[in-house]
């Protein structure tokens, strides 16, 4: 009985180490892809900041076109008073 207690300590530490193992290289392939990932969003925006620049200094180059002004503004309609009914 000793020695089949001997046998599954060096097999429990070869399944942890294998375990280990394994989720260091899980570890390893996620932190390449979030490193992946984060290189795409600096270039996204990037891209963006570059476009929206542009545009920025293409509306600004433009000539803003003149406000609109009313000729004439009606003048507000007042409503007669009502006159209460005398009582008797």
């Amino acid at each position: 009985m000793a020695s089949n207690q001997k046998d599954k300590v060096p097999e429990a530490t070869e399944i942890k180490r294998e375990r280990q193992a394994v989720a260091a290289r899980e570890g390893a392939e996620a932190m390449a892809q979030y490193q992946a990932d984060l290189i795409a969003t600096r270039e996204r925006t990037v891209k963006l900041r570059a476009l929206r620049l542009a545009q920025e200094a293409r509306d600004a180059a433009a000539p803003k076109p003149a406000k609109k002004t009313s000729s004439a503004k009606k003048p507000a309609v007042k409503k007669a008073p009502v006159r209460k009914a005398a009582s008797r």
